[in-house]
């Protein structure tokens, strides 16, 4: 697998994030991904939700272990655009997503 830097983003920054989703759309019309996974963060997301739109990619959102309490804003809003949805820590699995399936790490 190849490497892309993105510019990381935050809601607050409206430039960087379209500069982010110019970026991404460019990697995925580039790389036609079967599957995206990301551990999280704001540029996963919208990897994920241009994957699907351009080229119906199977997608995976696992939210990163740094949230032990609950789930990140990201995280959550992945759950429509997550084939699948996961957690790192096992008490933050629900019926009917997210899932447990182990840490990354």
């Amino acid at each position: 697998a190849r490497y892309y830097p993105v510019t990381n983003v935050t809601r607050r920054n409206r430039l960087a994030f379209a500069e982010t989703i110019a970026q991404i759309c460019r990697i995925v019309r580039r790389e036609r991904p079967d599957v995206v996974i990301s551990t999280g963060a704001a540029p996963g997301l919208v990897a994920l939700l241009v994957a699907k739109l351009l080229c119906r990619s199977r997608t995976i959102w696992i939210d990163t272990v740094a949230h032990s309490e609950g789930m990140t804003l990201s995280g959550r809003l992945a759950r429509p655009v997550a084939d699948a949805w996961l957690v790192q820590w096992p008490h933050l699995a629900r019926p009917g997503g997210p899932e447990y399936w182990g840490s990354v790490l």
